[in-house]
């Protein structure tokens, strides 16, 4: 009974990781876009924005926290190229109505970031972003904070070696979406890193 109890208790302790619950519930019913935007001076590679939003609005979509496929990253790129010049002046209620999305979830990225050292190796990476909802008329749906909800990535040096400048980013890319589309749900930390995406 004694080593019955035993085995129990470490099965219980190596998988006794916490389940972290959604931080917010999207409303259902309604046709959602992730709107992914760079701050001015943050050099994000191309499609960038694109392959994140598509990464964040799949999973939640495969993991059932919308009920309607998320609004086509394509309808967002026939908006901003229409008038680029008008795209900038708009806002998210704007955005939103032209794309016919009831609910936007909005990363706003400020940092990416692969520092290099002397020799042109990269050294580490970094990632920051903020996450709010919005409805179609442009009132903040969460979190109360008018910024929104802080995101991070980061790779280490022991992680850089023999790894491109792109592969970094794209890296960190994987990070960010991940955090994002987990504040909708419920999930079960890992016990490890990160993995390179």
């Amino acid at each position: 009974m004694i080593m019955a109890a035993g085995l129990v208790g470490c099965d219980f302790l190596q998988g006794g990781l916490v389940k972290q619950p959604a931080q917010y519930t999207l409303p259902k019913g309604k046709h959602v876009l992730v709107l992914v935007e760079a701050r001015e001076g943050v050099a994000a590679p191309p499609a960038f924005a694109t392959t994140l939003a598509d990464q964040i609005g799949g999973a939640l979509w495969q993991k059932k926290v919308v009920d309607a496929p998320p609004v086509p990253q394509e309808k967002l790129i026939g908006v901003q190229q229409a008038d680029p010049e008008a795209y900038k002046r708009k806002g998210i209620a704007d955005i939103a109505q032209e794309t016919g999305a009831d609910v936007v979830v909005r990363v706003y990225v400020t940092q990416l970031l692969a520092v290099m050292t002397e020799d042109g190796n990269v050294a580490e990476g970094n990632a920051e972003a903020y996450v709010k909802v919005v409805d179609r008329q442009g009132s903040r749906l969460w979190p109360g904070d008018v910024t929104g909800t802080k995101v991070t990535a980061h790779v280490d040096m022991g992680l850089t070696a023999d790894r491109s400048t792109a592969e970094i980013l794209k890296n960190l890319e994987g990070q960010l979406g991940d955090q994002t589309e987990r504040m909708f749900h419920e999930y079960t930390p890992e016990k490890h890193n990160e993995p390179m995406h």
